[in-house]
């Protein structure tokens, strides 16, 4: 997915100028102002709702931390603001980052479609990881939108004891205790 671009999603913007027409003349004064400004920039197909991944992990210098002994499930925060007769499709792709610096990677595994991207235990590398996701309507994707976030893979702290789960009390003073499984989101 890192190729092409759409008319939606996420993105940046550059803008300059060039004061050269007309010519200054008489020594007056060269383009008052900036001449390049920079930014982000998002649009958002009218079916969606923004943001498809936390604003946390957008950037490498802080990535979603997932141990390698982890099953972490990876839901897109986008919502279908249409009708339930408008059928979303989603689509993920893995990249393992080669190059830190220059932001480039080799791509692990297919492409996925689903509601969901699973990370299972021991799947892949300690490391840093690109996941692009892809989302749209219709089948033929003429509405569209794509972000990633960034991932590292790595070893638990030494001597951690990590248990799933949690633990709520029913009822008022009752001494029953109901555990509740669940997976790290």
């Amino acid at each position: 997915m890192p190729a092409g671009s759409g008319t939606y999603g996420t993105g940046t913007y550059q803008h300059s100028r060039k004061c050269d027409n007309p010519v200054d003349i008489c020594g007056g004064d060269y383009c008052i102002g900036t001449n390049q400004t920079k930014g982000n920039c998002r649009v958002v197909p009218p079916c969606l709702t923004y943001q498809m991944f936390s604003d946390k992990f957008l950037k490498i210098d802080n990535p979603m931390s997932i141990y390698t002994s982890a099953q972490v499930d990876i839901y897109l925060l986008t919502k279908n603001k249409c009708t339930t007769a408008t059928i979303i499709h989603t689509y993920f792709e893995l990249y393992k980052i080669t190059n830190i610096t220059a932001d480039t990677g080799v791509q692990v595994g297919e492409k996925q479609s689903g509601v969901k991207f699973k990370f299972n235990p021991g799947e892949h590398e300690i490391g840093y990881y690109r996941l692009y996701a892809r989302i749209g309507y219709p089948a033929s994707m003429t509405h569209w939108m794509e972000e990633s976030m960034f991932v590292k893979i790595e070893q638990p702290p030494p001597h951690a004891f990590i248990k799933g789960g949690a633990g709520r009390t029913i009822g008022q003073e009752s001494p029953t205790l109901t555990l509740v499984l669940c997976r790290i989101v």
